[in-house]
């Protein structure tokens, strides 16, 4: 389960929480993002979860949860296209992350 706070100042906190069969707590992990970035998308597999967080000038962070531990990956960067950039779809196959778009 995932959850956005907002504050006051230019980011956001998002919230992974990882609950057990009986939907009890078992851990929490929170990350901070910049206010301006939505989730675009998302893919998983059995042992990680990926989110797409992208801004309108195209910026994005993609944001790896390690289903085990919640140990959150993120990497950041711009995708080349600034306008309106459309995600299509998205896929992981190990370190490289796949984008069908259209502009």
């Amino acid at each position: 389960m995932s959850s956005k706070k907002r504050e006051i100042t230019s980011k956001a906190e998002w919230k992974f929480e990882k609950y057990n069969t009986e939907l009890k707590l078992i851990q929490t992990k929170n990350i901070l993002l910049d206010d301006k970035f939505s989730v675009e998308k998302t893919f998983t597999n059995d042992k990680r979860l990926h989110f797409l967080f992208k801004d309108r000038v195209g910026n994005f962070s993609i944001v790896t949860i390690e289903s085990s531990d919640l140990k959150v990956t993120q990497v950041n960067g711009a995708f080349s296209e600034k306008g309106w950039l459309v995600i299509e779809d998205m896929s992981i196959l190990g370190d490289y992350a796949f984008f069908s778009v259209s502009i």
